[in-house]
């Protein structure tokens, strides 16, 4: 056998003229850098917003001012958000020596329920790349019968310059087993397909950061919820305050709507670094000094 192994270049490499006969095209020395993954991106938070505030107050201050005298205007237990009279108070109610119905304040709502964010792509799509720094050529001629008169030896015609005469087996076995005189080099040669595990693993999205729920507290003069005064507005964010004009002004009831504000999110694209392994088992060759 004639082999030749050096540089897995742009150079057409063909048997030469002694050994016409192509027997096999392996390769060597693989680099395989890792996949490189499509970007992930996680889609707007599904959390539930459908708590109210835990306190709801009627103030005899401005929004803002502290020690007031207060009055409780929650809703009922377990209240939804419907048309509610909870804690009313009619026009002129004094507490003290103070008109009670100056502001109206609520605490913050409470965050999303399960909130969480999906990843828009479960498993992003991945270019792989690979190269081979080596290759090696086998060539076969024919052999020469009664050339030689042991029938254990077997004509070789010179390899010519660059190439090399060779024994090769395919598999696993030991090296002491090739003959002395091929003794130059080894080299361990693969298939051009290397066996490629190489990949992105799933899409994860992180805690959401920022998410909210936002809403609205109408107030009403009447305790049928007909005639409105003032909006409210609420969030999770803050403490929520709104003055009431004229103060004094009866509160007869409140309605309140919440929905949930998209969150911020974190995506994660975990990428497998693993290098792809050569195909097995490798053609193991020997060559001659």
């Amino acid at each position: 056998m004639t082999l030749y192994v050096g540089p897995n270049d742009d150079t057409p490499l063909e048997c030469p003229p002694g050994a016409p006969t192509e027997k096999w095209r392996l390769y060597d020395e693989l680099v395989a850098p890792p996949a490189k993954c499509e970007a992930c991106a996680c889609a707007a938070s599904k959390g539930e917003c459908s708590q109210p505030s835990e306190k709801i107050e009627i103030r005899a201050g401005a929004c803002g001012e502290s020690s007031v005298a207060s009055s409780p205007f929650d809703g009922p237990p377990n209240w939804t958000g419907t048309c509610s009279s909870e804690g009313g108070l009619s026009a002129g109610t004094m507490c003290g020596n103070e008109l009670c119905a100056q502001s109206v304040w609520a605490s913050p709502l409470p965050p999303p329920k399960d909130d969480a964010c999906l990843p828009t792509t479960a498993v992003p799509l991945s270019t792989k790349e690979f190269a081979w720094q080596m290759r090696a050529i086998a060539c076969e001629a024919e052999t020469p019968t009664g050339a030689c008169k042991s029938t254990t030896q077997y004509c070789a015609a010179e390899p010519g310059p660059e190439w090399r005469t060779c024994v090769y087996e395919k598999g696993v076995y030991s090296l002491s087993d090739c003959p002395d005189e091929y003794n130059a080099s080894v080299h361990h040669l693969y298939p051009h397909e290397p066996i490629d595990d190489r990949g992105c693993t799933a899409c994860a999205c992180g805690v959401p950061v920022g998410s909210a729920c936002i809403g609205m507290m109408r107030l009403y003069n009447d305790a049928a919820c007909s005639t409105e005064l003032v909006n409210l507005l609420l969030g999770s964010m803050s403490e929520n305050c709104t003055g009431v004009i004229p103060a004094g002004s009866a509160i007869g009831a409140k309605w309140r709507l919440i929905h949930v504000l998209r969150c911020w999110h974190v995506a994660y694209n975990r990428r497998r670094q693993r290098a792809p392994r050569a195909a097995t088992p490798p053609v193991r060759s020997r060559s001659a000094a």
